[in-house]
């Protein structure tokens, strides 16, 4: 497990457990599943081949972690995505 990427592991936690807590500030939850999902729509708004270099501003919390899991998400084609997102319940775009 040592050689596998954040991203990876995300994957592989949402597929197992895809309507547990992923990420949590204050009253605020996040599913695997949305988690995923929102990562993904972002995703979507990118480039498919990547764009390099992509910035995220934005204050500690849910919306961080989806802008950082979004922005990993374009160097992977959307249907090799949609591929590995594949049964944790957080849909297509």
């Amino acid at each position: 497990m040592a050689d596998e990427s954040l991203f990876a592991l995300v994957l592989a936690q949402a597929r197992a457990t895809p309507d547990a807590t992923a990420v949590r500030q204050w009253e605020r939850a996040e599913s695997y599943a949305s988690l995923l999902g929102r990562a993904g729509a972002l995703a979507a708004t990118l480039p498919a081949g990547g764009t390099g270099l992509v910035g995220v501003c934005t204050e500690r919390g849910v919306e961080m972690v989806v802008a950082v899991l979004g922005c990993w998400a374009p160097a992977l084609a959307t249907s090799r995505w949609t591929r590995r997102t594949r049964g944790t319940g957080c849909g297509t775009w």
